[in-house]
């Protein structure tokens, strides 16, 4: 538990800890400092916010029937900033949902400063767009679906982002591994940064011969794909039980395709279609925020608001954006189920898919899970069902991580 935890969350103590020291000698407010140096400053305050909005959702107990966290509701993580002393760290309380949405937000409105009128060099850094997007992320959490929808606008209106099409989706050799104009931010490591073993292509592309995901066979859940329509574009990321459906494509050949498991997951491919040699193939774009995030937040926090409206806006995302290119002529997406939040989030968890997002909204939305179905495809042990959110959903800081963390 403990190992688990830190190697989740030390690189977002890191990136706290480089803005820390970035935001220590860049004050945002000062009008002697030139746009550039402004910006960075910015830069920095986004970062800090991404991180610490990120370790919010992550610890922030929720109630659930399974286990009692009444002691420790509505506490967060300690706040760490460019002024606080080692004297300070060794008794800093977790801070309250409030004070840490406060806290986020107001970085936000610091990053917002000096991305008026820097645009960063490139998009591995959060631009404006960005920090209104983090700013819809922040909302949703909080409840604030008003401000949601706002946000998400602001960020779709400001990015300029034309959500992905199906031949970027679909390509071979750069199909998520090469940023497109609909992603808003993303990070982009290279063969100096990342080991054999230690990094995101090898863990998530079934493609990648030197990772993890070429042995455990990553799989789309069956009751997730059954549910896809045939005329969705997306649903031909994961390979169906009649491969004939559609003309699956990889640089590793049909004969290769045809061993591997129903379900499994094409999504992410190495980069250029390498995928024996490492230091090519996992040299990829990794996604952080695309524009279709800001589509959905901006449906879902509309439903919440106003019922009808979310149903209009997903309506207009899926036909516009997401109908495959040989779908029957006056084929449509009706969104006709009573649930109509429900449906946002099954279509932003098959648009999402793989991009760390599904668990924010299930943690949030206090929504069950299934994994017990006739035909599951999940692992054995791991076919659980819940009635309400899951109870691991609520990261523990443990005494024995608590000591570590201190040291």
């Amino acid at each position: 538990m403990v190992i688990t935890h830190i190697c989740l969350t030390l690189p977002l103590y890191k990136f706290v800890k480089s803005a820390n020291d970035v935001i220590s000698v860049v004050d945002v407010t000062d009008p002697t400092i030139t746009d550039e140096i402004r910006g960075l400053g910015s830069i920095s305050h986004a970062f800090r916010a991404f991180s610490y909005y990120t370790l919010m959702v992550l610890f922030e107990p929720v109630e659930n029937i399974y286990t009692d966290c009444s002691k420790v509701l509505g506490l967060t993580v300690p706040i760490v900033t460019e002024e606080t002393t080692n004297d300070i760290a060794k008794s800093n309380p977790r801070a309250t949902h409030e004070e840490m949405v406060n806290f986020i937000l107001s970085d936000l409105d610091k990053a917002e400063i000096g991305l008026e009128s820097y645009i960063p060099t490139s998009k591995n850094f959060p631009d404006l767009a960005v920090v209104y997007g983090l700013k819809a992320k922040v909302y949703m959490w909080d409840g604030q679906f008003d401000k949601a929808a706002e946000y998400a606008r602001k960020a779709i209106d400001k990015s300029g982002a034309t959500p992905m099409n199906e031949a970027q989706w679909h390509n071979p050799t750069t199909g998520f591994n090469t940023a497109t104009s609909a992603w808003m931010w993303y990070l982009h490591p290279t063969a100096s940064n990342m080991g054999n073993l230690a990094n995101f292509i090898g863990h998530i592309s079934n493609e990648a011969d030197w990772g993890y995901a070429s042995l455990s066979k990553l799989q789309m859940a069956r009751s997730l794909y059954d549910a896809i329509p045939t005329t969705d574009f997306r649903k031909y990321s994961y390979l169906d039980p009649d491969r004939s459906v559609y003309a699956y494509q990889s640089v590793r050949g049909n004969e290769w395709l045809d061993e591997q498991p129903d379900y499994m997951s094409l999504k992410f491919r190495p980069v250029g279609g390498d995928y024996s040699t490492y230091s090519v193939g996992a040299a990829a774009d990794i996604p952080v925020m695309r524009v279709e995030e800001m589509y959905f937040i901006e449906a879902e926090a509309a439903e919440h608001v106003a019922a009808g409206t979310g149903k209009v806006l997903l309506e207009n995302f899926m036909n516009t954006y997401r109908l495959a290119n040989d779908a029957p002529e006056g084929t449509k997406y009706v969104c006709s189920v009573t649930d109509v939040v429900d449906e946002i989030i099954f279509q932003k968890r098959v648009e999402l898919w793989g991009e760390g997002q599904t668990f924010f909204d299930i943690k949030r939305l206090d929504m069950p899970i299934d994994r017990t179905y006739k035909g599951s495809n999940f692992y054995s042990n791991t076919q659980f069902k819940t009635t309400r959110r899951p109870a691991w959903m609520n990261f523990c800081i443990v005494q024995t991580e608590k000591t570590v963390m201190l040291r």
